[in-house]
């Protein structure tokens, strides 16, 4: 689909798509066919219904971007799909330190560059602009980078952008000029999977923060159970490991003033209501899970949660300075979400330790369609090993207020219900909490689906 703004449209069946009306009504109109309203939280059905291919005109097989006809090497690989991106690259992580104690790491984007990206059968290329297939020929220097579909470590996309993780280590960030990143998330995972199944490597449980199947690509042998790093001796250190159980960070700091400020800001732009806020503990250790719909819900819930929360925050958003001085402050817990990260756990396991409160969101980032996302299986075995209460948290309308697709805010009405908390005993050992984990993912989902969290129409639980 193209788009822009709160418009959308389909260029391969013509059908058009708009925001609007109380509750984030999505209006639609398909060729041939009178203007129809439905909720917009319906968007995914109304694409899927329409019974049209995939692929865009656009985009064909042997075309560039602009749909023009390109060269092919007859040794290479078809193009699947292409799209003009603008490419940035990681090498390098520094650390985030505060309060005596380094939080976590965050990538260093390198210059950006502009290309090409082509989807093969075999793999990704990034051709430099100016340097695109001409007369059959294909110069040794017109490849900037490539990536075999078995050599993808990790795939994870924002609002504008894919993330590939090679295996080799780094990171690399495309932004679609004109193309989806959502549509081409999907592409890479069906590629992967394919590719993982035509080498029998067996299904693939998730792609992020890793790719994980049963052999291993590189060796073909069964992947062994890696390292849990909640297995670990948790290392003293740092103003929390002091602090003692039951001892509460103060509301009088920076965190209780900048929570003062979002309350503020929430309850001007948004109609808030809240249920049960009485089932988050007075006191002791506990973690708060909800649903994401939108960027927004992190600062709705720590406006309203009447204790201090640490919360699991993407490592890419403490690049910009003055952002990461507001999340330290907020005691955001930076997290790489394209690698498994033993030192979130580390963290997060002693903020608990210190009887203070810990947020997750387990679905890992925000929801397209509003529909609760396949959790993270990492983070289910965290909870598994934290052993303290967990309490659910449903947010119903945040995405209507700002879904990730839009750039627009809507003042609508939100919903925050909390559940009564979960207990769950400590599983002290990898081997139990891999046995408990498909119970404890279904009894997660169900939880978060009681208190307001949307399933859509299917009501299947996804294995994540």
């Amino acid at each position: 689909m193209d788009g822009q703004g709160d418009r959308a449209w389909c260029s391969t069946c013509a059908s058009e798509f708009r925001r609007g009306g109380e509750g984030g009504l999505l209006w639609v109109r398909r060729e041939d066919e009178a203007p129809t309203e439905r909720p917009g939280k319906e968007l995914a059905r109304a694409v899927e219904s329409s019974g049209h291919p995939e692929r865009s005109r656009r985009y064909e097989v042997g075309k560039d971007p602009e749909g023009s006809s390109a060269g092919q090497d007859p040794d290479a690989a078809p193009v699947e799909r292409s799209a003009a991106v603008r490419v940035r690259k990681a090498t390098v992580e520094e650390p985030i330190r505060a309060r005596g104690e380094t939080l976590g790491f965050y990538e260093c984007l390198g210059e950006e560059e502009e290309g090409v990206l082509e989807l093969t059968r075999d793999g990704l290329l990034l051709r430099a602009s100016g340097q695109q297939k001409v007369k059959n020929e294909i110069p040794e220097t017109s490849v900037s980078w490539q990536c075999k579909m078995l050599e993808i470590g990790a795939i994870q996309t924002s609002s504008s952008s894919v993330q590939i993780a090679p295996r080799s280590g780094g990171l690399v960030h495309f932004k679609f000029i004109h193309d989806s990143p959502k549509r081409w998330e999907e592409l890479l995972q069906r590629s992967v999977r394919r590719a993982y199944l035509e080498g029998e490597l067996g299904e693939i449980a998730e792609f992020q923060p890793r790719v994980v199947a049963k052999k291993d690509p590189a060796t073909g042998a069964t992947v062994a159970v890696p390292a849990d790093p909640a297995e670990e001796e948790n290392p003293g250190g740092g103003r929390w490991a002091e602090a003692g159980k039951g001892k509460e960070e103060s509301l009088f700091t920076w965190y209780g003033f900048l929570r003062l400020l979002a309350k503020a800001l929430v309850r001007l732009g948004v109609r808030l209501e809240v249920v049960d806020l009485e089932n988050v503990p007075a006191s002791g250790a506990f973690i708060l899970v909800a649903n994401h719909q939108s960027v927004l819900d992190p600062i709705i819930v720590q406006s309203v949660c009447p204790r201090p929360l640490h919360t699991f925050t993407k490592s890419t958003q403490f690049s910009s300075r003055l952002l990461r001085w507001v999340l330290v402050r907020v005691n955001g817990i930076p997290t790489r979400r394209y690698r498994v990260d033993p030192q979130v756990v580390r963290i997060a396991l002693r903020r608990l330790e210190a009887g203070l409160g810990v947020g997750i969101y387990p679905e890992g980032e925000r929801s397209w369609d509003g529909t609760l996302q396949p959790f993270r299986q990492g983070t289910v075995r965290f909870l598994l090993k934290a052993g303290v209460p967990i309490v659910p948290c449903g947010l119903d309308g945040s995405y209507d207020v700002w879904p990730r697709w839009s750039r627009r805010v809507r003042r609508r009405r939100v919903r925050l219900r909390f559940g009564k908390p979960i207990r769950w005993a400590a599983l002290r050992t990898r081997r139990e909490r891999d046995a408990a984990l498909p119970r404890a993912t279904e009894a997660l989902r169900e939880a978060l689906l009681e208190v307001g969290a949307w399933n859509g129409d299917s009501g299947e639980v996804q294995e994540g």
